[in-house]
């Protein structure tokens, strides 16, 4: 949060003094030419983050549904039945 406060009130610095009526490109310019001159050594540093994966011993049984889950969600212009969707045969065993 520390660095965030920082950020924002330095641009709101920079913005403030530009004046009142900016455009969007004008705000642009300001922030590319901000970012520049902002003072680094006042952010807080983080360690560095350490991840380890893990694999399951079947991500499919994960990974399939939600791959499917994102096409009928984001499949633009299709329409899916929801009632005819099948992502498994199902053995009538």
């Amino acid at each position: 949060m520390q660095n965030i406060d920082l950020v924002i009130t330095f641009f709101s610095s920079r913005l403030l003094q530009a004046g009142a009526e900016l455009s969007v490109e004008w705000v642009l310019e300001i922030m590319k030419q901000g970012i520049v001159a902002l003072p680094k050594d006042r952010l807080k540093k983080f360690q560095e983050l350490k991840f380890k994966y893990v694999e399951e011993e079947q991500p499919e049984e994960f990974f399939i549904p939600y791959v499917w889950s994102l096409v009928y969600s984001s499949a633009a212009g299709l329409y899916w039945s929801p009632q005819d969707i099948q992502l498994f045969r199902m053995d009538s065993d």
